[in-house]
């Protein structure tokens, strides 16, 4: 039985390498097997697949970035203690220098961090490429929410990809939103304020039956403006 679970185990892992390092290519194709008309799979293409690539590589690099930040960090911060417990078997000069140094790398590394924001991006980027990726899967296997949730009838690919694509756009409004600004869903139905911006309508009966006032008025500015010296 162990023999069995072991080759298993090395059946599965070169599979989860390729997967892992293929993983655009195994979408891409996908892509194409959907049961879709050429033009929606453009759009998958051009809109899903662009952030899916792209949440990735973010996720990639600020993973790189965050894991060597941590690493320095972490064995900056133990070491420290442990260099000036033995100053006094050194030379305290060069104890002196290099405990200083590891102190300034150590705190502009944590400067770094706080000011780009690298574990949050991390964990964010992280979480939208997976999220991304199991959206896609889902839709692709007709399930979860692409089993028929919507429509209340039998799953296709072509009557779930308005679902799919919405919630695509769901998912990039909501990263707009923590990124940078809060954006309004137009869908969502908004309060009423009590302030229009239609201008308002002109008094039909005032405009047909001005008051003698306001006759005098514009006939003493005409009389005027043809008294005016340009007129002569």
């Amino acid at each position: 039985m162990n023999n069995v679970i072991v080759q298993i185990k090395k059946d599965i892992i070169p599979i989860r390498k390729y997967i892992k390092e293929n993983s655009i290519d195994i979408i891409l194709t996908n892509i194409e097997e959907l049961e879709l008309e050429p033009k929606n799979k453009l759009v998958i293409r051009s809109r899903f697949f662009t952030l899916f690539n792209k949440y990735k590589k973010e996720s990639k690099a600020y993973q790189t970035i965050y894991n060597f930040t941590r690493l320095v960090i972490t064995f900056g911060s133990i070491s420290i203690p442990s260099l000036l417990s033995i100053e006094a078997f050194v030379d305290k000069s060069i104890s002196f220098w290099f405990v200083w140094t590891i102190s300034l790398l150590v705190s502009m590394l944590n400067a770094y961090v706080s000011l780009f924001k690298i574990d949050k991006n991390y964990y964010s980027f992280t979480a939208l490429y997976e999220q991304m990726s199991s959206e896609f899967w889902q839709y692709n296997s007709l399930c979860g929410r692409y089993s028929g949730f919507y429509t209340h009838s039998e799953p296709t690919h072509k009557n779930q990809y308005i679902y799919f694509m919405n919630n695509i756009e769901k998912i990039q409004m909501r990263s707009i939103e923590e990124t940078y600004i809060k954006v309004s869903d137009n869908s969502k139905e908004k309060k009423d304020t009590g302030i229009t911006t239609v201008p308002p309508s002109i008094n039909r009966e005032l405009f047909e039956n001005p008051p003698p006032e306001l006759l005098e008025f514009i006939n003493n500015m005409n009389k005027k403006k043809e008294n005016s010296p340009r007129n002569e």
